[in-house]
């Protein structure tokens, strides 16, 4: 892995904020996110993260793409999700200060927005737009995952039951 100085870019402005989850926010919420995050740069394959380790920060993937997994019962890396460009992760970690429950590992070049976790609970504190952003994105995954169990169900069913109706 790259040592702290490689992977943290030490200049972060607005134009990181271009991610359509900041949209809603005014420049005073906008710029006290920018004084409190890093970026970090990180080449394809270097892990981010790794289950059961306590939360960082908050993170946004600017650029390139992230692959959260466990490992099985053989030690095999599972990925349960893939995080695209403008995507979010951690935020349950980061909102509850619990371990991690999965590892981050890059899985092309990418850059990260983190946003470390105190300034997350500040920011959740005193900025209105943050926390309304942040609860409308738990609220879209919330619903994806229940969308996502929904068809899970009707394939698990018409695989065990095939020529059931209805």
């Amino acid at each position: 892995m790259k040592d702290e100085t490689e992977r943290v870019s030490p200049r972060l402005d607005e134009e990181a904020l271009s991610l359509s989850l900041f949209d809603g926010m005014d420049a005073a919420t906008r710029r006290k996110i920018c004084d409190s995050a890093r970026t970090l740069i990180l080449a394809e394959g270097e892990r981010l993260f790794h289950r059961g380790e306590m939360p960082q920060g908050l993170h946004f993937l600017l650029s390139g793409q992230v692959g959260l997994y466990q490992s099985d019962a053989t030690g095999k890396e599972v990925i349960a999700e893939v995080i695209d460009t403008g995507g979010v992760f951690l935020l349950a970690a980061a909102l509850t200060r619990k371990p991690y429950l999965l590892s981050g590992v890059a899985l092309s070049s990418s850059s990260v927005l983190e946003l470390p976790v105190d300034a997350v609970h500040r920011l959740l504190h005193e900025q209105p737009d943050f926390a309304i952003a942040m609860l409308i994105w738990l609220s879209e995954r919330y619903r994806t995952h229940i969308q996502e169990i929904g068809a899970l169900s009707d394939a698990l069913e018409s695989r065990l039951f095939p020529g059931r109706i209805g």
